[in-house]
């Protein structure tokens, strides 16, 4: 089996995920949502590895030429997929809830994202009350204007084309 706690300490490892071409400062984001074939004793390094090449073969070419086209670079295109991953409930919804948040970014608006707010308390469970609204984290985005620092979760292909063609 792969061991856990390396696999956790190795995503935040700097060092290591610049290695990998990420980015952001860890790999949370880039560690891409699919099915795995995961050898008895692999490394934890080789399944990050994977994970990681699986995202950069996702977002392609052509995805990158169009958040280049869009002025977004790829951690900022990662973070806003992050939210809308957390904020969608059907896969038709994404590209309605992207053009949202790009329409608050563009007129200066906070993103007002309850996701963000779970992340920054690392509340997975339960209601997002009033006051969590005022927890001071560039994670919170009914705190901070603009977009968090980094992925809060890695997003699936659907969330990743949704912030890049919006909905008009």
């Amino acid at each position: 089996a792969v061991d856990s706690a390396r696999f956790a300490s190795l995503i935040v490892d700097s060092a290591f995920v610049g290695r990998l071409g990420v980015p952001s400062s860890t790999a949370e984001g880039y560690l891409y949502p699919d099915t795995y074939d995961i050898e008895w004793q692999e490394s934890p390094e080789s399944v990050i590895r994977r994970m990681v090449a699986g995202f950069f073969r996702a977002f392609d070419e052509t995805l990158r030429t169009r958040a280049r086209q869009m002025n977004m670079t790829v951690n900022e295109v990662v973070t806003l997929a992050s939210i809308i991953e957390k904020e969608a409930m059907l896969d038709s919804e994404r590209p309605l809830i992207s053009a949202v948040f790009h329409n608050r970014l563009k007129i200066g608006m906070k993103l007002q994202a309850d996701p963000t707010v779970r992340y920054a308390l690392k509340k997975w469970t339960g209601r997002v009350l009033y006051r969590d609204l005022e927890v001071e984290s560039p994670f919170n985005t009914y705190w901070a204007y603009g977009l968090p620092p980094r992925p809060i979760c890695s997003p699936s292909l659907a969330s990743l084309r949704a912030v890049i063609y919006p909905a008009e």
